[in-house]
């Protein structure tokens, strides 16, 4: 895997030199950011559909009532 070099402004520097005193190593930290980055836009993304599944399910009944008209018919 290629590396690439990255210059952080002092304050961002400590800030990862205290995360990896914590968590054991700067992958593992990259690890932990990255997973908590997926889960918010996983999250985001499920809100914003959670919206229109209201108006799938409506639109589907509407589908099947009017399926079953005709089979009546």
């Amino acid at each position: 895997m290629p590396r690439h070099t990255v210059y952080l402004s002092e304050l961002d520097d400590r800030f990862l030199q205290e995360l990896k005193e914590k968590h054991g190593s700067i992958s593992k930290v990259i690890h932990i950011s990255l997973n908590k980055l997926r889960a918010e836009q996983l999250k985001e993304y499920y809100l914003q559909k959670s919206e229109s599944y209201p108006e799938l399910r409506k639109a589907q009944a509407k589908v099947i009532r009017k399926q079953e008209e005709e089979e009546q018919l």
